[in-house]
């Protein structure tokens, strides 16, 4: 009666096993070992349980048939089972991105061990050391039966042994497959040594710890599709975020151009000029064009732009701004270092603060300072004035948009997510105003030297 029950169990345990292959087989990755060896595992395991259950049926009936399948059942179920003992240990040591030099020894005995039960088990069928099957087609245990599980125990206990080893490397569910490959089987085959049962109930054993092993190993594969799922979501959250704050950030920008004071400043002026100078009036026409054009190609350009195009823009600002000042508006330029990449109009809007919120408000001008250096493996922009500077701590309104805050904040957020650099400000009331860029030197990258 047991042996039918258990005959009917290798059947249901055997179909699942292929079933498990055929599924891995069509919607898995057949490049991964990992893969590679669940589907020799169940291919493996599942013709051991077929080749059980009919040893097992034909023990006993003489027919040509039945004597060829138990002597085919009978060294399969131990060839394989050896096999078997192989295969998880590679199963096992896929999951180890690293093996140690201790992990490979341990891996290369229990391989050895187990090519040699395969061939003890094949001179077996001759020599009848671990069974052999009498003429009335009955299966009996050889002499050296005991060797056979002997060898398997030590092999089970250095793989037990290489586990503990690793076992910090190991996730919860890996550890929990191994547990149940180690009670299963192992329980099962001591029960079979102690009772001459006709079937091997070790390889029943195996056949349930790897139904087990197969549950929690797609239970973690669904956690871990899950988590990337979260993850995704998270990344694409941050990923409209950050075209969000990237959308704010150009609108400002944009906002921060339309000046309708300097456009009526700069009109006035030309206005004035076509009077008294024609020809300084057409260059200033020409001037003015240009810089609205740069204005126009700054705002919808990406990425860096080289420092001499932006100082150009600079130039063309500050040329605007000497029609309506004169000589109360001086600039002076120190550039020892010019062959790097910088955001579009970064330079542009702090100059312009030191115009309009500056030198603009004393009554006999000043003079600016634009200097750049290379210092500390960093470019190092400095835009220095004279002017009545300010409280830097002074609380301002973020919907201001002529508070001379709004523009250097605009500014710093460009060159820290463009570039990974830094604005820093300082002012004192009365004396002046200096705005240092700092911008890392990536040789090499985007933002590098040209």
């Amino acid at each position: 009666m047991i042996s039918y029950m258990v005959a009917a169990i290798d059947i249901v345990i055997a179909s699942i096993c292929l079933i498990i292959s055929l599924y891995k087989i069509i919607y898995f990755n057949h490049d991964r070992k990992d893969t590679k060896c669940i589907i020799e595992i169940h291919i493996c395991l599942a013709m051991l349980l077929i080749f059980d259950v009919a040893s097992w049926y034909n023990e006993g009936r003489t027919s040509i048939k039945s004597i060829i399948l138990m002597q085919i059942g009978c060294f399969t179920n131990f060839f394989l089972a050896y096999v078997e003992i192989i295969n998880f240990n590679k199963y096992m040591l896929c999951f180890l991105d690293e093996i140690d030099r201790f992990t490979q020894i341990i891996e290369h005995i229990i391989f050895f061990i187990g090519n040699v039960l395969c061939v003890l088990s094949v001179f077996s069928i001759w020599t009848g050391i671990f069974y052999y099957i009498d003429d009335a087609n009955y299966y009996h245990r050889g002499d050296y039966f005991w060797l056979s599980y002997f060898l398997s125990g030590i092999a089970i206990g250095l793989f037990t042994i290489n586990v503990m080893h690793n076992r910090k490397r190991y996730s919860k569910s890996m550890k929990l497959a191994f547990f149940f490959y180690l009670l299963f089987p192992v329980t099962f085959m001591i029960f079979q040594y102690f009772n001459n049962i006709g079937m091997q109930l070790q390889s029943t054993g195996v056949g349930i710890a790897f139904m087990l092993q197969f549950m929690l190993s797609e239970r973690e594969t669904s956690q871990k599709i899950i988590e990337q799922q979260k993850q995704i979501i998270l990344q694409q959250q941050k990923l409209i975020e950050k075209e969000q704050e990237l959308s704010d950030m150009k609108m400002r920008l944009i906002e921060s151009q339309m000046q309708p004071h300097f456009l009526y400043n700069v009109l006035n002026s030309i206005y004035i000029l076509c009077d008294i100078d024609t020809e300084r009036a057409k260059t200033a026409i020409s001037e003015f064009s240009n810089y609205f054009r740069e204005n126009s190609e700054a705002i919808a350009t990406h990425g860096n732009i080289p420092f001499l195009k932006e100082l150009k823009h600079v130039e063309g600002y500050l040329y605007l701004e000497k029609l309506r000042f004169g000589n109360k508006l001086q600039v002076n330029y120190d550039l020892t270092e010019n062959g790097f990449m910088i955001p579009p109009l970064s330079l542009q809007p702090i100059v312009e603060n030191a115009v309009k919120h500056g030198l603009g408000k004393k009554k006999k001008g000043g003079m600016i300072n634009i200097s750049s250096k290379y210092e500390d493996d960093s470019f190092v922009i400095c835009v220095e004035d004279n002017g009545v500077g300010f409280d830097v701590n002074e609380p301002y309104d973020l919907n201001d948009k002529r508070s001379l805050h709004i523009g250097i904040n605009n500014v710093k957020e460009r060159i820290a997510h463009m570039c990974d650099g830094t604005v820093e400000v300082t002012s004192q009331i009365g004396v002046g105003t200096k705005v240092v860029i700092t911008i890392p030197d990536k040789r090499g990258a985007k933002d590098g030297r040209e």
